[in-house]
């Protein structure tokens, strides 16, 4: 067994101007055309299959980034020859389906007729055959010819009273019977209205057999005509639909003209009021600045006439300003001189609130002191009145 193929370096490509050049060792001739395969391949030789493997990936690969680097396939997807090699390939499919189903619908016209003539031939032979049996049947199959005819036939019971001579005849032959007796006119009157009645009855059969038979060539004649009217019936709804359709793209195309003359006609029209927008406002007062401002009918501006101010105007303004920076320069002024009185009266009051918290600060002070002597002072007596006690509490003698 093989082991797992190395993993193999990806060819490099580069996407700049300059290329390095392959060095091609070896050529592999797969199908019709020869591939070549790069030189650090060439330890793969043994492996034809997987060489070429990896040259057909390379080969995609460089033709997806050759694909890449040009910005009308990349963008534009796919071109134009191919989209137009596959609409003439599906014209001519459906063309050679259009002549196909035409063909069919052909052949199925020949084959109708023909079966219909087929059919036709079958019921002239079928009758032929009938006819030629019952004329056959009329002259050689009589029942006179039948060879069970004699078991019933009646002249074969009568002819015993003749054959046969009186003096052999036995004692009941002597009686005679009602009805024994023969009626030849009679029964050939039978006979003949029989015949007559059978050749009626045959003669109707025959009669109705021809109608049927004519009905139904008659239906088929029908069915004929009818399939043949349906095919030209199809043949001019093609037709209709070719002309409506060419009389569609006639339309569109008057009608594409005229959305391209309506479109024209409105540029120009957009144009030509483009420019008089333009010189309307090229030469208008507005922008040629002719007067500084005007004034309405009811005594005010107009609002889109109104430009700048007029130089008494401007002066004025630039008076007005001036005394306006006058009088905030002295309220400034005033500000500030209340703020340093403002400052110098809470520097004093500061002062004096600062001379009050060390007076405070300092009776404090003397008042905390002063408990601390008396509380040192009243320890020290407590201490030897702690000892004084003590000592009495011990001691053996009483002492007051």
């Amino acid at each position: 067994k093989l082991g797992p193929s190395p993993r193999l370096p990806a060819p490099h490509v580069s996407l700049g101007a300059s290329r390095q050049p392959i060095a091609y060792t070896m050529t592999f001739f797969s199908g019709a055309a020869p591939m070549p395969m790069n030189s650090d391949l060439a330890h793969l030789a043994h492996d034809e299959q997987l060489a070429m493997k990896i040259m057909r990936k390379r080969q995609e690969e460089m033709e997806r980034r050759t694909k890449l680097q040009n910005p009308r396939l990349r963008q534009g997807g796919v071109p134009h020859d191919v989209l137009s090699a596959q609409v003439t390939e599906k014209r001519a499919i459906q063309a050679a389906e259009n002549e196909d189903e035409a063909q069919y619908a052909e052949m199925a016209v020949q084959q109708d007729h023909l079966l219909n003539t087929i059919e036709t031939i079958k019921e002239e032979t079928q009758r032929r055959r009938q006819e030629e049996t019952i004329g056959y049947s009329m002259a050689n199959l009589r029942k006179e010819q039948r060879r069970e005819y004699c078991l019933s036939d009646p002249k074969e019971y009568t002819s015993a009273f003749i054959t046969l001579p009186d003096d052999q005849l036995g004692p009941c032959s002597m009686t005679k019977f009602q009805g024994e007796a023969i009626d030849k006119e009679g029964k050939k009157r039978a006979q003949k209205q029989t015949a007559d009645d059978l050749m009626k009855q045959m003669q109707e059969k025959r009669v109705r057999q021809q109608a049927e038979k004519d009905i139904d060539r008659f239906y088929d004649q029908k069915a004929f005509e009818a399939s043949q009217i349906c095919a030209h019936c199809e043949n001019a709804t093609n037709q209709e639909m070719h002309d409506d359709k060419i009389a569609e793209a006639r339309e569109n195309l008057e009608m594409a003209a005229q959305k391209r003359q309506h479109m024209q006609m409105k540029k120009q029209r957009e144009a030509q009021e483009k420019h008089i927008h333009t010189h309307s406002v090229m030469n208008s007062d507005l922008l040629t600045e002719v007067h500084d401002y005007k004034v309405g009918s009811n005594g005010k501006l107009m609002k889109g006439e109104f430009k700048r101010l007029s130089i008494e105007e401007e002066a004025d303004v630039y008076n007005q300003n001036a005394h306006l920076v006058v009088q905030s320069r002295m309220k400034a002024k005033q500000e500030a001189d209340a703020a340093k009185a403002l400052h110098s009266h809470t520097l004093g009051v500061v002062a004096v609130l600062g001379a009050v918290e060390e007076e405070k600060s300092r009776q404090a002070k003397e008042k905390q002191m002063a408990m601390v002597a008396e509380n040192q002072r009243l320890a020290a007596a407590k201490k030897s009145n702690d000892v004084d006690e003590r000592r009495k509490y011990l001691s053996f003698h009483h002492e007051r």
